[in-house]
Formats: C-alpha cells, structure tokens, sequence
C-alpha cells in the first residue's frame, strides 16, 4: 500500500525477530511526504491514480485507510461528486469499521462537501478502515456513446477525502 500511495516515499522493510515474538510481521518504514493534499487516507481498493483535482472511485465499492495511535473522535472530510448520468441519481454511503456514519444521493452533478463526526466508539487503535458504497458505476465512453475513450468503471469523484482530529 505504501508504494501505491504517492504521498509516501519507501524507506526499509524489516523482517520478524526469529522465534517467538509479540509482531510476526514483516514492519515497514516510509517517509510522508505530503500531509497538505486534499487526500490523506491511504487507498486500499476501488481507486483511480490521483489526478490533478483529486481522484475517482472505480466500481460499486471503494477502500482506504488511516492508522490511529488512540481511541478519539475524528472527522471525516469529503467534498464529492458523481459521474453524472443523465436520468440517474448516484447515491453513496460512507462506513467505518462497517459500520454507517452517511449517505448521501445526489439531485444533480452537485458537489457534496461534508464534516462527519466519526466517533471515538468507532475508531480501533491501529489501522481503521473507511469504505463507499455506490449505486451504480459507468464508464465515461458508455455515458456519452463512444465520445469519450476512457472505459474506466467510474462512480464518485473525490476533491476532498481526509480524516483530521
């Protein structure tokens, strides 16, 4: 996840003491590198590459993450859009830890830009996980008949998606 990421840069993989330890994993260091960009949490599945705006969720669903070193109230920002669908209403619900904190259905192709509290009671220490849902996923070449060459499977458009304290 650390080598997709643009925002990290790579320093060194250790591996597990031998016999028994409390960590029999491999431990991973890596430099941040932009902690100002309007996406902070790292992408696990369902993403485009970054672009200059931001960045596309790709299907029906879409992963990311960030690490808490302790149990507190976070807040989730988002300012999003959908791909716009004449007669089609996007709709997403945003969970954490599979568990519902919004939803959210577009009228237009408006951009929704939100605060969500995600609480303490919700937040693990270590890695959580935020995760979209999305009611339908096209590509911008069906959307407009062949006009536009880009077949990726595109649902929502994310200007801003961070988790700040």
């Amino acid at each position: 996840m650390i080598q997709s990421n643009s925002a990290f840069r790579p320093i060194q993989c250790f591996d597990p003491l031998p016999g028994p330890t409390p960590w029999p994993y491999p431990i991973c260091v890596a430099e941040v590198l932009d902690t100002q960009g309007p996406i902070d949490l790292m992408p696990q599945e369902g993403w485009s590459g970054t672009e200059d705006w931001g960045v596309w969720s790709e299907g029906l669903r879409s992963q990311a993450g960030w690490m808490s070193p302790v149990r507190q109230d976070y807040r989730l920002r988002i300012g999003a859009f959908p791909l716009c669908v004449p007669d089609r209403r996007q709709e997403m619900v945003v969970k954490v830890n599979g568990q519902e904190i919004a939803r959210y259905r577009w009228q237009e192709c408006e951009l929704w830009e939100s605060e969500i509290l995600i609480p303490a009671s919700m937040v693990r220490i270590g890695w959580n996980k935020v995760s979209f849902e999305y009611a339908y996923a096209l590509s911008p070449a069906e959307v407009t008949r062949g006009q536009n060459g880009d077949r990726r499977m595109l649902s929502v458009g994310f200007a801003r998606l961070e988790v700040t304290r």
